[in-house]
Parts: C-alpha cells; structure tokens; sequence
C-alpha cells in the first residue's frame, strides 16, 4: 500500500521531513472537501448569564472536538507517517462514539481521500486496537449509505484489506460484519484463503456483535460470503470453490448449522449442501449416512416456497445415488 512504501522511502532517501509529508494519490473523484478550518486554536464568545453558562462549555466542548477531528482527517488523508495516522485513527474512532447521531458526522468523514487513507493504515498497521477502531470507523462509515459502501470496495477491489483483518484472531468476527454490510460480490473474493476463512467465521460465527448501531451475528455473513463463493462465479469456479470447501470438513460443518439452527438458517445449509452435491456426487452417500432428515422434513412442509423448494431439491439429489 502507498502508504507504507512511501514511509520506507522517505527513511531510505532522507530528503523528506515528517512534517512535510508529500501529497499521496487519491481517488479520481471526490463527494466532500476535506478541507477543514483547523488554523483556529481560539474560540470567543460573549459573556453569557450564569445560568447559560453549562450550555456553552457544551458547545466549546463540541467545536474543540470537531477541530480535533478536522486534524485527525487531515492526517490520515495526507500523511506519510504511519504513527501519526495510527494516532489519527484513534481520534476519528473517539468522535465516532462521542458523536453518535450526529448528521455532520459522516459528511465530514466522506471524502475519498480519507477512505483511501484509512484503508492503507488498515492494510499497513500492526497494532490490534489501531485495526479495531478502523473497523469501528468503516462501519460507522458504510452503514445505510450504497455511495460510500461502493467507494470502498472500489478501493479495495480484491479486498486486501478485508482479507488482512479476516485473519486476525481477535477481530475476525467484526471485520466480517462490516464486510457483509457492505456485500461485495464473487468477483472480488477471487484468493483461495477466502474458503477456510469463512468456515472459520460459520464455525465461530454464534455470539452477536454490536458494532455501531448494528447488531448481527457473524454467522449470517458467513451464509452470504458462501453464496457468493459457491454460486456467484461461472460453472468451473463455483465446482472448484465447492469442492474445496468439501475437502476442508464444510460438510460436517453444514450439517451441524443445519441441526442446530433456525428455519433460516436451515435453509441456506440446504443450499449450500445441494450446491455441493452437483459439484461432487461422492457426497451423496456421505450425506445420506450422516444427515438428519428431521429438519429437511421440517422445511419441506412448512409455509415458506423458498425453504420448501431448497428441501425438495436436496430429497431429490439425495435419492439418486446411483448416478
């Protein structure tokens, strides 16, 4: 990422003080100005009545935050020094949890350059609470809003970075929230790591996080980054992924979701085994040996067309062993 490379290079050529960090590329468009007063290190105000005085210290309190925040953005937008960003990350994540509810918030947050920003110090950074509050901040940023969800993934159209913090044992489970927040497609999850990771998020996937004003278990994006891996590509593709997922254990792994879950998730494990039987027919057996039908009944008879059809055609596939 540029901004590691260009922190090397100034070390290497020492020609470049840290106080004068060198305007980095940015997007090829922008939604909002990053640039922000930040020269104001002063704030008057008339002399007030006593009983006003507790409503103003409110509003200095808010201004010098937003100042505070207005450099914070500047830094990561603009410079070079990895611990001065990784500071900078820091202050946007406190005023995202201060400012909660604030409309000016996000506005201020917007600009390309910034995301492009906080994405490099994402893929560079190895500090675990750096990484945190960059995730804090991308799902502050993405939630409800398609334009800067469609930034993102521009930005990181291989999802680098998402496959970075998706290997981190502490922070998997968040960063897979924000990326189901932001439902990139099959054409971005090209890397063979993306199977064993996302098992590894069904597998652990059970307890809710809270991020933001958002509230999912990780399970549920689990369900979706298979979908896309085993049916968003072309024919080949979808066989391949499917068998992969079959040699690492995704089998048993499905068939336990779909004893335990709820009719949903059922659901999306029947999906998901009758895809891997049409990629591979050995399963069949293996399925017909070690799967409940409990739940397959369950769904076949019960009042939703969608749950039922993925149950019927599961039966189907699972009566021809001969073919």
């Amino acid at each position: 990422m540029g901004l590691q490379e260009k922190h090397y290079r100034s070390q290497k050529e020492g020609a470049i003080p840290e106080t004068a960090p060198t305007q980095r590329k940015s997007y090829s468009f922008r939604l909002f100005s990053c640039q922000g007063d930040i020269s104001r290190n002063v704030i008057n105000h008339p002399k007030t009545a006593k009983k006003e005085v507790l409503s103003v210290e409110k509003e200095l309190d808010n201004d010098e935050l937003t100042m505070t925040l207005e450099r914070a953005i500047s830094v990561v937008s603009n410079s070079d020094n990895l611990r001065q960003c990784e500071d900078a990350v820091h202050e946007v994540a406190r005023a995202c949890s201060t400012l909660q509810g604030d409309p000016n918030l996000v506005n201020l947050l917007s600009c390309a350059s910034f995301i492009q920003g906080l994405l490099e110090v994402t893929f560079t950074s190895k500090d675990d609470a750096v990484l945190e509050s960059a995730i804090l901040i991308m799902g502050k940023l993405v939630l409800g809003n398609e334009v800067i969800r469609q930034i993102v993934l521009n930005a990181d159209p291989q999802l680098e970075v998402f496959l970075r913090l998706l290997r981190s044992n502490e922070l998997f489970l968040k960063a897979a929230i924000v990326l189901y927040m932001m439902k990139p497609k099959a054409k971005q999850m090209l890397s063979l790591d993306w199977i064993p990771l996302v098992l590894h998020i069904l597998e652990c996937g059970d307890e809710v996080q809270s991020l933001s004003s958002v509230k999912c278990a990780p399970k549920i994006a689990a369900f979706y980054f298979l979908d896309q891996l085993l049916m968003g590509f072309d024919v080949d593709r979808n066989i391949e992924n499917a068998k992969q997922m079959i040699a690492l254990g995704g089998l048993d792994l499905l068939i336990s979701r779909l004893e335990a879950g709820d009719a949903r998730e059922s659901r999306h494990c029947i999906a998901l085994l009758t895809t891997c039987i049409r990629a591979d027919g050995n399963c069949r057996h293996y399925l017909a040996d070690n799967l409940k039908k409990g739940p397959i009944v369950q769904l076949l008879v019960g009042n939703q067309k969608k749950a039922s059809a993925a149950a019927l055609n599961l039966m189907s596939e699972l009566i021809c062993l001969n073919r």
